[in-house]
Order: structure tokens, then C-alpha cells, then sequence
């Protein structure tokens, strides 16, 4: 129906399945002690993949620069904004599109490729499967087979991963800057962390019946049959974005601010920590928070938004990551023998240490909120107790 947003699926690829390329090359070392270390490449490639990255009924940003050379980057913002009607889009000589169309109606909608829709929705229903990804990975892990009430798994990942919007799947923010450059929108995963170390450990305390130690009395029987077990997890932040919130008037998705450089975005702190209570994450004085219409005016600023132009920055800055996720869980548990029956009694602490790792800043340049931390990435501890009787 003419003057609404409609579904498409685009016949190029959205009939195709996604496509997966997958390979490893793993070498495996036995040493004494039941120890068995092991170092690896993985890599995976995706073609093909669901996104929301078309951006079908974008107006053309060519005709956009005509107007910008001819009256400037704000009267050719007001001109795509004027509706068709008016004398500024008769004075600049805009054409109806087809007949009967809407005289009330933008100079932009007229310009689009299809005037008579709104937005053409391509990732919606998964019509979209124009996104593509890449993860490479060198992988290091050591692992003890258990031996004398003890195994242990540690593993360390130094990955990069990429994508083409894949991570966005039927996201609104997921379009295209520039739906005739799709291209630029390659840069690091929301999801890509450097480094990542993990450590899963399982040990039997050596007292009781059957253990090394204290084997009879009173005392074998309160310290022995006990079993600690635990997984501790680090992992690099996720990489950051800056935005300026606000697009070009094209119909597209959003614009990027344009960057001198990536480094040293971050604001200083007043402590040895980031307190969010007191502390900004982003300097507000490394960026050029109001619109500019020339490179040349950035000039001691790391990134700002150009008012008529296309942002130069990647989705993210690979510089500039949140903070790390440390996390440990730890389990003590013991198993009484009843006759023919048991009962088992657990302890578990979830986020042992009760550590805060602070979620993401508001990273929109022209937010009043730009830089705060209002929110947590993890939850505080947790302690629980369990019990299990099996008969």
C-alpha cells in the first residue's frame, strides 16, 4: 500500500541458506602425570548471514551533495526537510515523482529510489542475509585427568573476530550508514574479546575411608568426604562506539562520527578507579560535540559529526574497550552415606569475590548524558545451599 512501510524479501540471497566455513589445526602433547596440553588454530568464516544491513529506500547521498553545494549543508538539510509543495522545493525544482503523489509529503520521500514506500524492511522476516563474519583464534589449553581426587581444564583464547553487521541481527541500528557503501560498516564484533582465560577445577579433599589421610576417628569423619569445585572466568571487554545520534537526510541508518585517530578517548579519573559516581568514561573535551561542517574545524579534537557528510569512524573503535569480565563460582559439597541412601549438602558462591564490572557508557556525542556509567554488566554475589537425598 502506497504511503507504508513494506516487507521484502531481496531474490539475490535471501533464499539462501547461511554458509559456515569452518578450520582447526590442533597439536596434542601427553606428559607424565596424567597432563595433556594442547595448542590449536580455529578459524570461522560466515557468508550469507541474517542482518538488517540494506537500507533499499535510501535517497541517493549524491543528489544530497548537489544540494549541499548549491546552498550550503543547512539550507540543503532544510530543503530535503521542506515538503514537496513548498516554494523552496519549486524554486529548487524538485519533480513529482508520479502523478497523484502527496504535495504535503518531503522533498526527501520524493527523492527516494521507491517514493511511494516508507521503509522497505529487508531483515524483519530474515530477507536480509547480506552479512558476513570472520573469527580467528589461537587457542592454549592444559588439561589434568583426574588423578588422586584432582582434575583441572585452564584454556587461554587470543581471537579477533569481525563482522558485517552480522551481530545485528533484525536490529534497527543494524542499517547501513550508506546503503551504496556497505562495506564500511566491517569493523570488530560487538561480541569480539581479545583474550579470554577460563579455568574449571574439581578436587577431592584427601581425608576419610578411602583417602590418603585420617582415615579412621572422629576427625576423618567431620573433614573427610569434602569436595571443592570451581569455575573462574577473565575475559577482555567488548570493544566501544561512539555515535553522534543523528543521521544524514537520507532515510538510512545511523551516522558515525569522523575520527583524527582512535587513541585516547577515555576520561582521566579522580581516583586509582573508575567510580561512575564521579567519573565520566569518555572525555567530553576529546570530541567536538556540536556539528561541523569541515574536517579542518576538528582540529585537536579526536572524533566530532559532520553535518553534511558520511562519518569516517568504524562501528567500533578497536582502542577503546569496556572493562574486563573476571568472574570466579566456587561449589563445596559433601556426600553422607545413610544405609542404602546418601545426602548430598552443597554450598555454591556465585561471583566469589563480588567484583563490579560496570556496563557501557552512554556514547551518543550529542546526549546530555554522554560518558555516564548507569549500569551493571554482572550481578553481585550470590550465595546458595542445596541439598539432595537419594534413596
Amino acid at each position: 500500500m502506497n504511503g507504508s512501510s513494506i516487507p521484502y524479501w531481496q531474490p539475490y540471497d535471501a533464499g539462501r541458506l547461511p554458509e559456515y566455513y569452518n578450520w582447526t589445526l590442533n597439536v596434542q602433547r601427553q606428559l607424565p602425570g596424567r597432563f595433556v596440553v594442547e595448542a590449536g588454530y580455529n578459524a570461522q568464516v560466515g557468508r550469507h548471514l541474517t542482518t538488517n544491513l540494506l537500507s533499499l529506500n535510501q535517497v541517493d547521498p549524491e543528489i544530497f551533495y548537489g544540494f549541499v553545494d548549491r546552498y550550503g549543508p543547512a539550507g540543503a538539510i532544510t530543503l530535503m526537510d521542506s515538503r514537496l509543495d513548498s516554494a523552496l522545493a519549486r524554486e529548487a525544482g524538485i519533480p513529482y515523482p508520479y502523478p497523484g503523489f502527496p504535495g504535503e509529503e518531503s522533498v526527501r520521500q520524493a527523492l527516494r529510489p521507491y517514493p511511494q514506500y516508507q521503509t522497505i524492511n529487508t531483515g524483519a522476516d530474515g530477507g536480509d542475509r547480506s552479512g558476513r563474519s570472520s573469527y580467528h583464534a589461537f587457542l592454549l589449553k592444559g588439561e589434568k585427568r583426574y588423578e588422586s581426587g584432582l582434575t583441572f581444564l585452564v584454556s587461554y583464547v587470543f581471537s579477533k573476530a569481525f563482522t558485517l553487521r552480522s551481530d545485528q541481527a533484525n536490529a534497527g541500528g543494524g542499517q547501513a550508514m550508506n546503503h551504496f557503501n556497505r562495506d564500511a560498516e566491517k569493523g570488530l564484533s560487538a561480541f569480539d574479546q581479545t583474550h579470554v582465560i577460563k579455568l574449571n577445577y574439581s578436587y577431592e579433599l584427601p581425608f576419610g575411608a578411602d583417602k590418603r589421610f585420617l582415615r579412621e576417628g572422629l576427625l576423618s569423619t567431620i573433614v573427610g568426604g569434602w569436595r571443592i569445585a570451581g569455575v573462574h572466568a577473565y575475559a577482555s571487554g567488548y570493544p566501544l562506539g561512539v555515535f553522534p545520534g543523528y543521521g544524514l537526510p537520507l532515510s538510512a541508518g545511523g551516522n558515525r562520527i569522523t575520527v583524527l585517530d582512535y587513541d585516547d578517548w577515555r576520561a582521566s579519573t579522580q581516583g586509582d578507579e573508575f567510580d561512575p559516581l564521579v567519573d565520566l568514561w569518555w572525555d567530553p573535551a576529546k570530541f567536538r560535540r556540536d556539528p561541523v561542517v569541515s574536517v579542518d574545524e576538528l582540529e585537536g579534537y579526536k572524533g566530532g559529526v559532520l553535518l553534511a557528510d558520511f562519518g569516517n569512524a568504524t562501528v567500533r573503535n578497536p582502542n577503546e574497550r569496556g572493562p574486563w569480565f573476571l568472574n570466579e563460582n566456587i561449589s563445596i559439597a559433601r556426600t553422607f552415606g545413610i544405609g542404602r541412601t546418601s545426602l548430598e549438602m552443597r554450598l555454591e558462591v556465585f561471583n566469589l569475590f563480588n567484583r563490579v564490572i560496570w556496563g557501557g557508557p552512554d556514547s551518543t556525542i550529542t546526549s546530555s548524558n554522554f560518558g555516564q556509567v548507569t549500569t551493571l554488566a554482572n550481578s553481585p554475589r550470590q550465595v546458595q545451599l542445596g541439598v539432595r537425598y537419594e534413596f
